[in-house]
C-alpha cells in the first residue's frame, strides 16, 4: 500500500505543480530515505510526506489533502475497484468497507485496529464514523468525494464523523 500511495502522490504532485517542483520537494525534504524505503511498517511517515508536500505549495494543507484523496479515488484502482457507471455510491462504499478501512488505517497515526462504522441511514444517506488520532480527515473526505463523483448517483448524502481525544468533527458530502 505504501508504494501505491507514494507513487500516486508523485503523480498527483507532478500533475498539479510540475515535475521540477516535485524534484525540488524531494531534494529539500528529509523524506528521500523514507520514499526509497520498502519498509511497509512506517505508515506514519507517509502522512508526514503528504503534509510536507502540501507545505511546499500555495495550498492549505486540508485542501491539498482533499485534492489528493479525490485523485486517489479517481486514479487508483488498487485502493478500490469501482465501476464508473455504478450508479449507487452507497453500495460501492458498503461493498468496499474493508478497503476503506485499510485506507483509513494507512493514513492514521497508529498501527492499531481502526474502529470504523458504515451505516446506511436511508436509501440516499450514509454515515461513516471513525476515530482518528491525527484528526486529519482531508484525504478520506477527498476520497469519498471522488467516489461520489465517479457514480451517477447525485442524490446522496454521506456524513463523515471523526473522533479524536476530546475533539469531534462532522462533515457532510451532499450531491443533488
Amino acid at each position: 500500500m505504501k508504494k501505491i500511495i507514494l507513487s500516486e502522490l508523485e503523480h498527483f504532485f507532478t500533475k498539479e505543480f510540475g515535475a521540477n517542483k516535485w524534484m525540488d520537494f524531494l531534494e529539500a525534504s528529509d523524506y528521500r530515505a523514507v520514499w526509497e524505503s520498502t519498509n511497509e511498517s512506517k505508515f506514519y511517515t507517509v502522512i508526514d510526506i503528504i503534509i510536507e508536500a502540501a507545505d511546499r505549495t500555495s495550498m492549505k494543507t486540508l485542501h491539498f489533502l482533499e485534492k489528493f484523496g479525490n485523485y486517489l479515488a479517481l486514479h487508483t484502482t488498487e485502493v478500490i475497484n469501482y465501476d464508473p457507471a455504478c450508479g449507487d455510491v452507497m453500495s460501492l462504499i458498503e461493498k468496499n468497507e474493508e478497503k476503506i478501512r485499510n485506507l483509513l488505517l494507512f493514513f492514521l497515526s497508529s498501527d492499531t485496529e481502526v474502529e470504523l462504522t458504515i451505516k446506511r441511514v436511508s436509501e440516499h444517506k450514509l454515515t461513516i464514523q471513525y476515530e482518528d488520532e491525527l484528526f486529519l480527515p482531508g484525504v478520506i473526505l477527498g476520497f469519498l468525494k471522488g467516489l461520489t463523483d465517479q457514480c451517477n448517483d447525485k442524490n446522496v448524502e454521506i456524513t463523515l464523523n471523526t473522533y479524536s481525544t476530546g475533539l469531534k468533527s462532522k462533515i457532510s458530502i451532499r450531491r443533488n
